[in-house]
């Protein structure tokens, strides 16, 4: 852990980056930095060792390809997630098809002024916390009864989600409620019960954080799902006063496009992404997920998949279980899914 701490406070840049000290990542490591993934072994599919790369090399941008070469001479059976466009087209260089996976999301909080006619949502949001009497409180340091109303709370929304048994997930780990190395936890409460959390997770750049990602987004299936837009709101007023930080990362909204004329398509990738997108109908609302996100008008980085096979059907789907957090894809004797670790 010590390891990958070093390369982090140097090179974790990446909203994703602090995403590969979860549980179900090994890291493949250097001199130059290291690489996140999930083993093989953990996949529904063993026999064909699939192994899944949770987005760029931590480490410089000059040494990140020769990580990436050592990487895939030892796991050639690999499949690059969220990762940059720099990073695509050198593994498409390498023979790797390259499937467009979504915008990554940044506010720049220095930018950020919302009105009634650019901001509609987040403006209604505001009026509806102070009608409610809703309290922002922004937390360090959780208290054993915060991580138990936050469990509560997170316990309470997942059971009105389409996937709420799918409670670990390759992009979005289950919370660190100890808030180590940087993270923030944000709230919205009143008369000490908690209404909506926000986890945190920091964007380093040379040892000094820029910016934050976040992580979790939980809020009372009760209450209207817009106190959302009120409490990332608050976030980023905070963040403004904050010294030296520059952005918050809304992360990515996988198999959805809002800056579409970005990448680049084929036949192939379009057919990709439209059958990712029937599959999101049925189990996951990534739509709802990059609506919401849209509405405090973000700037876009676009992400890639990176497959090394011509025809990667067995890869997407393992890739797209991932993503999804489901379950069975995972050995469960390696990480335990029990409502503990919600």
């Amino acid at each position: 852990m010590d390891e990958a701490l070093s390369f982090l406070y140097r090179y974790g840049s990446s909203s994703l980056s602090f995403s590969t000290l979860q549980p179900l990542c090994s890291r493949y490591f250097t001199k130059q930095g290291y690489i996140g993934y999930v083993d093989s072994s953990k996949s529904l599919f063993k026999r064909k060792r699939i192994t899944a790369v949770l987005g760029d090399p931590i480490s410089s941008e000059d040494n990140s390809l020769g990580l990436i070469d050592e990487f895939v001479d030892q796991y050639p059976r690999s499949t690059f997630v969220s990762i940059s466009e720099s990073t695509a087209f050198y593994l498409r260089e390498k023979g790797y098809f390259i499937v467009p996976f979504g915008d990554e999301n940044w506010i720049s909080v220095h930018a950020y002024s919302p009105t009634w006619k650019s901001y509609p949502l987040i403006k209604k949001s505001i009026g509806f916390c102070n009608r409610n009497d809703l309290d922002f409180r922004e937390c360090d340091v959780l208290s054993d009864r915060d991580i138990s109303l936050c469990k509560d709370l997170r316990y309470k929304w997942l059971r009105t989600r389409v996937s709420g048994s799918f409670s670990q997930s390759f992009l979005t780990p289950s919370p660190s409620w100890s808030l180590s190395f940087g993270r923030k936890a944000f709230f919205l409460e009143s008369k000490r019960q908690i209404y909506a959390y926000v986890l945190c997770d920091p964007v380093y750049k040379s040892g000094v954080i820029k910016g934050y990602a976040v992580s979790h987004v939980v809020y009372d299936p009760c209450l209207d799902q817009n106190i959302i837009y009120g409490l990332l709101h608050q976030i980023l007023l905070r963040l403004k006063d904050m010294d030296g930080i520059d952005d918050l990362s809304l992360h990515v909204s996988p198999f959805h496009f809002q800056s579409r004329e970005c990448y680049e398509w084929n036949s192939l990738s379009t057919t990709f992404v439209s059958v990712l997108k029937l599959l999101d109908n049925r189990a996951y609302n990534f739509k709802g997920l990059s609506f919401m996100k849209s509405r405090f008008r973000p700037s876009f980085k676009p992400k890639y998949l990176a497959f090394n096979s011509r025809f990667p059907f067995l890869d997407v789907l393992t890739i797209y279980a991932y993503c999804m957090g489901i379950n069975q894809v995972f050995n469960l004797r390696n990480y335990s899914f029990t409502r503990e670790n919600w």
